[in-house]
């Protein structure tokens, strides 16, 4: 029979990777901006949600895909009908030097945009779990689109958060769950062990 203190360590290994996946991966929306083979596409991560409250409704209105790095936009998601809400705590002036590039020939998911306010798609409840959202812009770079490599965070007065990471992909939840499960294995294996 193992000592309790093996019992305490798995214990204590499930927990810390199920911090993994805590509410901080649900409390905002990571986007991740990366060169693959000749194209820049830009994904949010699955599992993100967003917390309205402060923010002020302003219009709802048809919007599209679209990247001005000068401007710190970042849009994804197919064309639609989206709210638009103003009151940032804050956000990043830029990104990069790169003028206005719109309509990619590839999109999927609902409309996630922020610039100097919050675009979600009509309809979306605070709070509510995002679907993945993606855009894709062919035959670009991060140079040619103007865009500099580095983490850009927009603050909602929530205190969640709008992340873009240009050049590097945040770890998805699916990532997450499997290091939980891996925990949950563990400790199932050394309960049997025990057994």
């Amino acid at each position: 029979m193992y000592p309790i203190s093996r019992t305490i360590a798995a214990i204590a290994v499930a927990s810390i990777f199920s911090f993994g996946m805590a509410p901080s991966s649900y409390a905002s929306s990571i986007i991740s901006a990366v060169e693959i083979g000749g194209d820049v596409v830009v994904t949010s991560a699955a599992g993100g949600s967003l917390d309205l409250t402060g923010l002020t409704l302003d219009s709802q209105t048809t919007r599209g895909a679209g990247i001005l790095a000068s401007g710190g936009l970042v849009a994804i998601g197919a064309p639609g009908l989206a709210d638009t809400y103003t009151g940032l705590t804050s956000r990043p002036s830029d990104f990069g030097v790169g003028g206005f590039f719109g309509a990619p020939p590839s999109t999927s998911g609902p409309y996630l945009g922020v610039q100097t306010a919050l675009s979600v798609s009509a309809g979306y409840v605070s709070g509510s779990i995002l679907d993945v959202s993606s855009a894709v812009w062919a035959g670009q770079t991060f140079a040619t689109l103007g865009m500099t490599p580095g983490t850009y965070v927009w603050t909602l007065p929530s205190a969640d958060t709008v992340t873009l990471n240009v050049g590097s992909a945040a770890v998805p939840v699916p990532a997450a769950v499997w290091l939980f499960g891996s925990a949950l294995g563990l400790l199932g294996w050394m309960r049997r062990r025990q057994s």
